[in-house]
C-alpha cells in the first residue's frame, strides 16, 4: 500500500529508482550492521514464487541497493547507421568490447565481508520503465540474517542463519557437505576466473533464495547444493557444475545491472556464452560426464 508517485523523467538513472518506490529509513548494505550476510543487492522474485537465484547490490562499489547501473544492452530492435548494411568488422568490435566489460567486471568483485550484513525486507515499487518485467511494477530484497562460521578447507568463508540454531548445526555436522560444495565453486571460480575472496558459503534453511550478490560479492545456499546433487551423489557431475555454473553466471550479471530487467538477463546469458567454453573443458578435465 505505497501512495502513488511521480516517476522521474530521467529513465534507467538510480535517481529513478531511488525515488520511484522504494521504503523509507532502509539502510543500504554499506551502512547495515554486522551479523547479516548483506542480501542488500539480492533483488529476487518473490518468495511464493518458488526457489530462485537472487542478485542485486551495489553497482561499483559503495552506492546503495537502489542503484541501477545500465551499459550497452541488449538490441532494441533499431537498425544501425539509418538503416545501411554494418560491416563485420564492427560487429566484431562490438563483441570484443562486450567480452571487455564482462572480465573487467569480474574483476571488480569485492572480498566478502567476515563480519556478515544484517538488512530488512525492502520493497521496490514503481520500477522505472525500462526495468519493468512484464506486467510487474515491483521487485522484493528479501531480507539477510546470517552470521560468520569462519571458513572451509577451499577458504571460503562460511555463514549461518541466526534465525535458525539448526542452521549452525547442520555446518558443525557436515564438514565433508561443505568441502565438497567448495571444490565446485572452487572450479568454478577458475571458469569464470574469479576471486575466490569474493564467494562465500551459508546456509539458510526456510528461504527461497539459492544464491544473491552482496556488493559485488557472491554467496551461495549449501542447502540446495546438499539437497539437489550432494544427496543424489551428484557433485561432481555434469549437472552439478551446469547449475552453479549457470548461477554464477546469474549473480555475476548483477555485478552490471540490479534489477532482474531485460538487461540483467542478457548479461546472464553473455557470461554464459563467453565462459561456457572454460565450462566444457572444466567437465573434460574432471571426467564430469
Amino acid at each position: 500500500n505505497y501512495p502513488k508517485q511521480k516517476i522521474p523523467k530521467e529513465k534507467g538513472s538510480s535517481r529513478d529508482l531511488a525515488k520511484a518506490g522504494k521504503k523509507k529509513n532502509v539502510p543500504s548494505p554499506e551502512k547495515e550492521s554486522t551479523g547479516k550476510l548483506g542480501r542488500g543487492r539480492f533483488l529476487n522474485r518473490m518468495l511464493s514464487r518458488g526457489p530462485s537465484m537472487s542478485g542485486s547490490g551495489n553497482m561499483g562499489g559503495n552506492q546503495g541497493p537502489n542503484h541501477i547501473k545500465t551499459v550497452a544492452g541488449p538490441s532494441t530492435g533499431k537498425s544501425l547507421d539509418d538503416g545501411r548494411p554494418v560491416p563485420p568488422e564492427r560487429d566484431e568490435s562490438a563483441q570484443r568490447g562486450l567480452d571487455s566489460m564482462l572480465e573487467q567486471s569480474i574483476k571488480e568483485s569485492k572480498k566478502v565481508k567476515p563480519k556478515g550484513i544484517q538488512s530488512p525486507e525492502t520493497i521496490l515499487t514503481q520500477v522505472p520503465q525500462p526495468f519493468k518485467r512484464g506486467s510487474e511494477g515491483c521487485e522484493t530484497i528479501p531480507a539477510q540474517n546470517l552470521k560468520p562460521m569462519g571458513t572451509c578447507s577451499n577458504g571460503f568463508q562460511l555463514f549461518a542463519s541466526k534465525l535458525f540454531p539448526e542452521s549452525e548445526d547442520f555446518l558443525k555436522q557436515n564438514v565433508r557437505i561443505i568441502d565438497d560444495f567448495g571444490k565446485v565453486l572452487e572450479d568454478l571460480c577458475g571458469v569464470f576466473s574469479l576471486d575466490k575472496k569474493a564467494v562465500a558459503i551459508y546456509h539458510e534453511p526456510s528461504s527461497g533464495t539459492i544464491a544473491f550478490n552482496s556488493s559485488r560479492s557472491l554467496h551461495f545456499n549449501l542447502r540446495y547444493f546438499y539437497a539437489l546433487h550432494y544427496r543424489n551423489n551428484l557433485q561432481f557431475k555434469s549437472e552439478c557444475y551446469s547449475y552453479w555454473f549457470t548461477t554464477m553466471a546469474h549473480e555475476l550479471a548483477h555485478n552490471l545491472v540490479t534489477s532482474h530487467c531485460k538487461e540483467h538477463g542478457y548479461y546472464t546469458e553473455s557470461y554464459v556464452t563467453k565462459y561456457l567454453p572454460n565450462l566444457s573443458h572444466l567437465l573434460q578435465t574432471r571426467n564430469a560426464y
